[in-house]
């Protein structure tokens, strides 16, 4: 397992291609090959975020096999698509009970479904989240994802339907009173 600051993660987008389009163009998700065209231009604001972090898994043929990323949440919402869905599943008392956490947000967890079931997506996380603070992510709850997360301690805390029409859950780990 290999840690990448932004700079690091930018040079080696391309060795990320791979991994995401086998993980995201099938179903569930179904992204056109198309989306991978613009996946360099999606992820260059993700790459700009105050203390972003990735962490890399490769086989032994040195291709990329897992990759995590995420950063530290803002101090306040900021106004794009995701974080709109994200305020409207939480409603406001979740939504301020997480803010002030000051989460760490878990952006991307991409494991090649050839190399999925050997806790590949269990060593990124515990990598890539705080171990002593709230973490969050939002994911499809109809994914392999969803289940390793809920198998791993996360709380689906709330679901929305994007401006695109896709269902989406935000799962929290450490999620506290909220849920209690």
């Amino acid at each position: 397992m290999r840690r990448l600051d932004a700079a690091e993660a930018r040079a080696g987008l391309g060795d990320w291609l791979g991994v995401h389009s086998r993980c995201f163009c099938p179903p569930p998700w179904n992204e056109p090959t198309r989306s991978l065209t613009g996946y360099r231009e999606r992820v260059g604001w993700h790459l700009e975020q105050p203390g972003f972090r990735a962490f890399e898994i490769r086989g032994a043929d040195g291709t990329v096999t897992a990759v995590a990323y995420g950063w530290p949440s803002a101090e306040t919402l900021p106004d794009r698509p995701v974080y709109r869905t994200v305020a409207d599943a939480l409603g406001p008392e979740r939504l301020r009970w997480l803010w002030g956490a000051r989460p760490f947000e878990v952006v991307e967890l991409m494991v090649d479904p050839d190399a999925r079931g050997r806790g590949l997506a269990r060593q990124l996380l515990a990598e890539l989240c705080p171990a002593d603070g709230v973490s969050w992510l939002v994911t499809r709850g109809d994914t392999p994802a969803a289940a390793v997360y809920r198998r791993l301690g996360w709380q689906q805390l709330g679901s929305d339907t994007t401006e695109t029409g896709v269902q989406l859950d935000v799962f929290v780990l450490d999620p506290g009173p909220p849920l209690s």
